[in-house]
């Protein structure tokens, strides 16, 4: 149901998919994109698509910080994973535990769908 299969998540190959496919959906959002790779940069370390592969609810919680509004960074989120996991089920479930502050990651997401 993802955009890779269960076998290869480990493989650099299949990481750099990930960022392509996220890349690409956030271009489509540039001014934003910028403001959320500064904002995380200076919060975590870390780029913003780095952070969503690893530790969404950072990632979700530098949306909300940045759009001052959880339910516009629901939007923006949802509109990230749909390119990646294609079960809005999945993806209401990824919402529901970000705000009761479940700590997730994509590659973990993946490797469960």
């Amino acid at each position: 149901m993802s955009i890779i299969d269960n076998e290869n998540t480990g493989s650099s190959k299949d990481y750099k998919s990930l960022v392509e496919v996220i890349s690409n959906r956030l271009g489509y959002l540039p001014g934003l994109t910028i403001v959320l790779d500064i904002y995380s940069k200076k919060r975590y370390n870390k780029n913003f698509i780095r952070l969503i592969l690893e530790d969404i609810k950072s990632a979700y919680d530098v949306l909300v910080d940045v759009l001052e509004s959880s339910e516009s960074a629901e939007i923006i989120l949802t509109y990230i994973l749909e390119a990646l996991i294609h079960d809005e089920t999945l993806i209401n479930k990824i919402l529901s535990d970000l705000k009761k502050g479940k700590k997730l990651s994509i590659k973990e997401l993946l490797r469960s769908s």
